[in-house]
């Protein structure tokens, strides 16, 4: 803690990277890095290592324009809870207890659907302080409350006639891309979205679902309907590749929506990470802390005004979006959670899933460049995290309710 009291820098953990290799034959002053098993005899090159590794941070939040909701300063409240996190930060760093914590750090505020968890303390967000922030935020958004009834029922009538065998596969999917010819925008990527599960509907008992399986024949399908079939600039892809908004190396998003203009990539517009049936929770706390920080970078580097993310756990499908709030904190705020259906047996829970796939399509359809600049807050690198070994209490869920329900 020396280095953060004196200096106002982190430095990644040393476990595991092995002993220093010091030469018994050195002679006069060394200098040993505290995060891994360099050593030199020169000052300089050694400031210039530590400042390569090392995580630059404010000691304190800067002072950002008062957020009022029920007679309480979210941005004072955030300021308190992010001077807290940073004051105990070398006991932070396991991801599956202490995600809020670690994400408060790069200043991104985490707002689920459940607000009564106790990793977030009460004394700085009281569940109810939390729902209200939460609903501030998507009021903000302006998103519809249902898909049009007369489209539901028509859709419905199709998956039904479907599910009872009086009408194809191939049948139904002529129905709904007919349907789809007649409509516009968001209902239209809605009704694809739909039709894009039918190729891998079949009435077989499939069992777990692989990741690679998982990702090629359910999500692809379905997000690139959903999102990207619109415009010729929008593409949708399993990318596993490497952004380039300043993300560490060897970080990549499983999935992204990227933008083009003139026929060269501008930025994304979305951040999936998929993990298939079965995983552990620890990996799939990773990789929403992952998302988080993603969509911040994407943010501050192309300067837009929201991304949007989902995690796929199976056929469990949560989508959220970050926003940049008035008072310069980052929002990672849950919009909702789909299941897909991956038999035909199960393809009738699709008409509950359908007022949420259109409030994203149409969420997705406002994402553009910001007219003013997003706060550029530090980002604490993911070297930093320990995101590997499960560090809870054997019989205590995970703090994150995409997770801890199912």
């Amino acid at each position: 803690m020396h280095v953060f009291k004196q200096h106002n820098v982190l430095l990644p953990s040393n476990h595991d990277r092995g002993k220093p290799l010091i030469d018994p034959k050195a002679k006069g002053q060394l200098f040993l890095c505290p995060c891994c098993i360099q050593v030199t005899d020169s000052r300089n090159k050694f400031k210039e290592h530590v400042d390569e590794h090392s995580f630059k941070i404010s000691a304190t939040f800067p002072s950002c324009p008062s957020w009022l909701l029920q007679g309480v300063n979210i941005a004072e409240r955030f300021r308190e809870y992010f001077a807290t996190c940073l004051e105990d930060c070398r006991n932070f760093f396991d991801v599956d207890q202490f995600f809020n914590q670690l994400l408060c750090l790069s200043s991104i505020l985490v707002l689920q659907k459940r607000a009564k968890y106790e990793s977030l303390p009460a004394k700085y967000f009281s569940p109810p302080l939390l729902e209200a922030t939460r609903q501030n935020v998507l009021s903000s958004l302006v998103l519809p409350d249902s898909l049009d009834a007369d489209l539901y029922i028509s859709i419905k009538n199709t998956i039904r006639d479907y599910h009872e065998n009086k009408i194809s596969n191939l049948t139904a999917r002529h129905y709904l891309i007919s349907l789809a010819m007649k409509k516009d925008e968001a209902e239209r990527n809605v009704v694809l979205a739909i039709e894009s599960l039918f190729p891998a509907l079949k009435d077989l008992d499939i069992g777990h679902l692989r990741e690679s399986e998982l990702a090629a024949s359910f999500v692809h399908p379905l997000i690139q309907a959903l999102l990207a079939y619109d415009t010729e600039e929008k593409v949708a892809r399993c990318t596993n590749t490497l952004p380039d908004n300043g993300t560490d190396v060897n970080r990549r998003p499983d999935y992204e929506v990227m933008m083009y203009d003139r026929y060269q990539p501008s930025y994304r517009t979305c951040f999936g990470e998929l993990k298939g049936e079965g995983s552990s929770d620890t990996l799939s706390i990773m990789d929403f802390y992952r998302l988080g920080v993603f969509a911040k970078l994407e943010m501050v580097s192309s300067n837009l005004t929201g991304v949007l993310c989902f995690q796929a756990l199976g056929t469990s499908i949560t989508f959220y979006t970050m926003v940049h709030t008035d008072s310069s904190i980052y929002a990672f705020v849950e919009l909702a959670t789909i299941t897909i259906p991956k038999t035909k047996n199960d393809i009738m829970s699709v008409t509950s899933i359908l007022d949420d796939l259109y409030k994203i399509a149409v969420y997705h359809r406002t994402i553009v460049k910001s007219p003013t600049p997003n706060t550029k807050h530090p980002t604490l690198p993911f070297e930093f995290v320990q995101g590997t070994r499960k560090t809870l209490p054997a019989k205590r869920k995970p703090s994150l309710g995409s997770i801890s329900a199912r």
